[in-house]
This record gives structure tokens, sequence and C-alpha cells, in this order.
């Protein structure tokens, strides 16, 4: 019994460490990509329906029609404010 409960007690523990950091590593990004950067490093950006950069995504599929190997990241920005990547 004292072994299933350690093991029990080491699983929780991972849990919530690994909670703890995915939440710290958010925040990081969070403050590492604001909006600015998003827009200055050509990432094609959605403000709540506002779409900027809108001609990479454009040129993004013109590529992929014509074959040619490209790649884009779509920011998506919540409401709370928290950067949302589709790469």
């Amino acid at each position: 019994m004292k072994k299933f409960s350690l093991i029990l007690f080491l699983i929780f523990l991972s849990i919530v460490l690994l909670g703890c950091q995915q939440e710290a590593e958010m925040n990081d990004l969070k403050q590492s990509h604001s909006l600015e950067k998003a827009l200055e490093s050509g990432d094609v950006v959605n403000l709540h329906g506002k779409i900027s950069n809108l001609d990479k995504f454009v040129n993004f599929i013109e590529n992929v029609e014509k074959g040619v190997k490209d790649a884009i990241r779509i920011t998506t920005y919540t409401i709370e404010g928290a950067p949302f990547f589709i790469i």
C-alpha cells in the first residue's frame, strides 16, 4: 500500500510541476511575441477579425498552387491578448 501511495504521489507531483512549467513558458512566449513583433516578422496576424499581412498569405497560396515549397506563420490573438500560432 505504501508503494502504491508513493507512486500516486510522484505522478501527481509530476503533473503539477509540468503544468507550472508550461504556464511559465506561455507567459514568456506571450511577452516575447507582441503584436508589433508579429507584424515585423511577417506573420499573418488575425486580431479579432482584423487581418494584417494578408499579402503574405495570398503569396503563400500562389506558391503552393505552383508547387513551390513555402511556409508562413499565422498568429491569432485571444481576447486576453495571448498569441495562438498556426504554423
